[in-house]
């Protein structure tokens, strides 16, 4: 059962590494980048699906709380684009709640780690961080009942690239071998976080200069 639940994970991981490649070489809005949005996250689905019984058969907190964290950013990342009119939903509130919650254990983990002289609690702080982070504004958005316009795709942008940044850093981590594999880990985010900050501060220029947005 084991292996067939890894090989699942895998497949999945695979597509969902390759949709988020045609996603982000595709315009926003035309079907190929709608469909490869929706594959992507089927994918990482289906990843944190499988990664919940084989933690459970081969405990492993630590790649648990990864695949909550990997699987929030996908998830709320295409609910951001499905709800165009930006009234709650309900699994949006259960989404930001769990990853809230799975921030904090993460930075629980995180400093039992580290005291434990592992340098790999620093993945756990810094996962845990971008994942509270986002889930707290997310909260934020949903208490004031509405998000459109700008902040609704900003938020949608942030989520599906942080998304990818996490499918780029599971792929890199099984295929690359490398000491100390803490830089493994982080590479993926050193690199990426860049790029998403340079597109929301790009897309909210363009928002202020356009009358009425």
């Amino acid at each position: 059962m084991y292996a067939l639940l890894l090989t699942i994970h895998i497949a999945a991981g695979f597509a969902a590494l390759t949709a988020a490649a045609v996603a982000v070489l595709t315009p926003k809005g035309e079907r190929a980048h709608v469909y490869a949005g929706r594959v992507f996250v089927l994918g990482m689905a289906l990843v944190f699906l499988t990664a919940l019984p084989m933690t459970l058969m081969k405990p492993n907190l630590f790649l648990l709380l990864v695949a909550i964290f990997s699987f929030y950013l996908a998830l709320s990342g295409w609910l951001r684009a499905r709800n165009r009119r930006g009234v709650p939903l309900a699994a949006e509130w259960i989404a930001a709640g769990a990853m809230v919650l799975a921030a904090f254990a993460m930075g629980v983990r995180g400093i039992v780690v580290l005291r434990a002289g592992d340098s790999m609690g620093t993945v756990l702080l810094v996962f845990g961080g971008i994942g509270g982070l986002l889930a707290g504004r997310d909260l934020q958005s949903l208490r004031v009942h509405r998000y459109t316009g700008t902040t609704r795709i900003v938020a949608h942008l942030t989520r599906m690239m942080a998304g990818r940044m996490a499918a780029v850093t599971a792929f890199t981590v099984v295929n690359v071998r490398l000491e100390p594999q803490l830089v493994v880990w982080l590479a993926p985010t050193v690199v990426l976080t860049p790029v998403i900050v340079y597109w929301n501060v790009r897309m909210q220029r363009a928002a202020r200069a356009t009358p009425g947005s």
